[in-house]
């Protein structure tokens, strides 16, 4: 499944929304895609199923999404505390991924 088809999967099936962007869902699949020994950027089913775990998480918890960006882009010790005390996971694996199915 190449990014065109897994984007057009989600807006499919309702899984891109205000809080989960397709920016963040091209990121997710572009990062699964690099682990692949082909030059293709194409997921494999096992892959697939990880991306759609990544992606329920990432909707449930946005927040954690976000710390993790800002952690990632700043280097100072404030900072880097600040983003650590907000990652905080309001709904856990495999909580939000039975919700993501069931709904969507």
């Amino acid at each position: 499944m190449g990014c065109a088809e897994f984007l057009a999967f989600a807006r499919d099936c309702h899984l891109l929304g205000q809080t989960y962007e397709e920016s963040h869902c091209v990121k997710a699949f572009t990062a699964l895609a690099a682990t692949n020994k082909s030059a293709f950027e194409r997921l494999t089913f096992p892959q697939f199923l990880h991306l759609l775990v990544t992606v329920s998480f990432e909707r449930a918890n946005p927040q954690a999404v976000v710390a993790a960006a800002a952690s990632a882009t700043t280097k100072s010790a404030a900072a880097a505390a600040a983003a650590k005390a907000s990652r905080i996971v309001l709904q856990p694996l495999p909580g939000c991924l039975v919700t993501m199915l069931q709904e969507h």
